[in-house]
């Protein structure tokens, strides 16, 4: 099963509400004056090996969590839940399902099946208005390489949906890790 790292990476807050993820797949909602629960939600499934330790992301209305495991040969996603409620907004896969958009990139359904690797670490994030930057660690599984990418990415939201997104990082420090076969700094 998943759920076996311990940690978190931060918390997100809306208001006078904190939100976290657990190693067990759940985001939890507290009161920040007094600490008391307001909801858990499950964010993922144990039993397909996904554990969850990133911090929430707030923009506006929405309360962006994602999910880990790359180490276990499974795709990524990232969803929108509501901060009042915790309901699923929006959910994005990181590798499209057979007849997405993008699909078409892969060689096979059985191919998009085990992924591309977890979404990412935010090491920064900065929000105005309805543009995001992110300075984050994007990672990646190829065969048996794992992969960490720094960046900068950018994106736009419209109607609480990602509308457009642009990536900057170093194409060298990629295909030197291929190369080496292990990340570069760790």
């Amino acid at each position: 099963k998943g759920g076996w790292h311990l940690g978190n990476r931060g918390i997100g807050m809306y208001g006078n509400w904190l939100y976290f993820e657990t190693p067990d797949c759940n985001l939890v909602s507290l009161n920040s004056k007094d600490g008391t629960e307001r909801w858990h939600k499950q964010i993922c499934d144990l039993d397909k090996f996904y554990t969850a330790t990133v911090a929430p992301v707030v923009i506006g209305n929405h309360v962006i969590v994602g999910v880990s495991g790359d180490d276990l040969d499974i795709p990524g996603y990232l969803e929108s839940r509501d901060p009042e409620t915790g309901d699923v907004q929006w959910h994005w896969s990181s590798v499209p399902k057979p007849g997405e958009p993008g699909s078409e990139t892969w060689p096979n359904a059985e191919a998009m099946s085990h992924g591309g690797g977890m979404t990412w670490e935010i090491r920064h994030i900065v929000a105005h208005e309805n543009v995001v930057m992110t300075e984050r660690v994007d990672h990646f599984l190829i065969g048996d390489t794992r992969i960490r990418v720094p960046c900068m990415g950018i994106f736009e939201l419209s109607n609480g949906k990602i509308a457009a997104w642009r990536d900057y990082w170093d194409l060298k420090q990629f295909e030197a890790q291929i190369e080496s076969g292990a990340p570069v700094g760790g």
